[in-house]
């Protein structure tokens, strides 16, 4: 992702704190993400979506399913909004709907997906003929259709200025400090 997103190691906490909030708001874990985080990244990075906003779609997918099938779901719905069919096209057009790299590049992935949202308007016909795909179908209905609130959840989840790793730190510390302060009265038990 680091790549992808051309962020210096030195910016490193960026991908941190994005993928720690997936964890927090979804159901991954991290070895799950290092070994498939890196799959949907560049697509998305190409196609103009944001950290964050890339980070909401996984953690609302993870939801509902597991990890890598989201993440393939998610990267096979950014590639056919890259490189659409000429069927998906004509759906498109006809009604009214602009996924393109110029229409997220300058209003944001979030507010396309609330335009396509809107304009669909829970035709579910309708969104196949945009994504054909079964897989790019998966994350495209329910980011679209039944998982709609929590995708617009997720997305000020992580446009917030949250700061997941100083969380995970502190939750670390606490359990870590309960631990310690359970020693001596398991040093009583041993003893006795």
């Amino acid at each position: 992702a680091m790549n992808a997103y051309g962020i210096s190691a030195s910016n490193a906490s960026i991908v941190s704190n994005t993928v720690f909030k997936i964890i927090k708001f979804g159901k991954a874990s991290g070895e799950q993400l290092a070994n498939s985080f890196g799959q949907v990244s560049p697509t998305a990075r190409t196609l103009g979506v944001s950290l964050d906003e890339l980070g909401a779609s996984i953690a609302a997918l993870t939801k509902v399913q597991p990890t890598r099938v989201a993440i393939t779901s998610l990267n096979n719905m950014l590639s056919k909004m890259m490189k659409p069919t000429k069927e998906s096209a004509k759906a498109m057009r006809d009604l009214g709907i602009d996924m393109s790299f110029s229409a997220i590049h300058s209003k944001g992935f979030a507010k396309v997906m609330e335009e396509v949202h809107d304009k669909l308007n829970g035709n579910i016909e309708a969104l196949k003929n945009i994504f054909p795909d079964l897989r790019g179908q998966r994350a495209a209905m329910y980011l679209l259709g039944q998982g709609w609130n929590d995708f617009s959840q997720q997305i000020k989840n992580f446009t917030s200025d949250t700061d997941a790793i100083g969380e995970a730190f502190e939750e670390f510390i606490n359990n870590a400090n309960v631990q310690l302060s359970m020693i001596p009265e398991t040093l009583e038990k041993i003893k006795q």
